[in-house]
């Protein structure tokens, strides 16, 4: 029997609606495990969504709302991608167009003062079809390494557009978000 594509979507979305739904017995969803368990708590800014990457060693997850990210990623130790926060400064995701990031400043994240780097990070800004002589549409990334015992955590902020950030997102959902951030000690 052949189901056409119409019905066969239909389908589907109701599979993925009522797969969403919680009991009908009158008890909430169970909420999935944070895959920072025992080691930190944040509040997610409201509106923004979370997305969890990595089931390995190396843990992330993405908040994003629009086109503005927050990524937090636990690394360090034996099995990492990165085992010390050195060997992250000195590899390709943190330089600057093959440059080594730019010191921004510092923060105080869950008590802990550490530094501030700025990367700038080329962005999707047009057709992939066209081919064009521009040079690449450049955003900012601002990141901190925090120290968490024998790891570190790697928080990140990004507007994935050339323009400037109009909505001012750095102050209203990255700043509170670094101060909710509270590492488990």
């Amino acid at each position: 029997m052949r189901i056409s594509p119409p019905a066969r979507r239909a389908a589907l979305l109701c599979a993925a609606l009522l797969w969403g739904t919680p009991p009908a017995t009158g008890q909430e969803a169970p909420s999935r495990p944070s895959p920072f368990e025992g080691w930190a708590t944040y509040q997610v800014p409201a509106e923004w969504s979370s997305l969890s990457l990595g089931s390995g060693f190396d843990r992330e997850v993405r908040l994003s709302h629009l086109r503005y990210t927050i990524r937090i990623r636990l690394l360090g130790g034996k099995g990492s991608k990165y085992p010390t926060p050195g060997d992250f400064l000195d590899g390709f995701e943190a330089r600057s167009l093959g440059r080594p990031p730019q010191k921004k400043g510092t923060e105080t994240i869950s008590g802990i003062k550490v530094i501030s780097f700025l990367r700038k990070v080329p962005v999707d800004a047009g057709d992939p079809a066209s081919v064009s002589s521009e040079a690449p549409k450049l955003a900012k990334e601002e990141f901190l390494i925090v120290p968490a015992r024998e790891r570190f955590f790697l928080l990140s902020y990004s507007f994935e557009s050339p323009m400037p950030d109009l909505r001012d997102m750095e102050n209203k959902a990255w700043r509170p978000f670094l101060k909710s951030f509270l590492i488990k000690r």
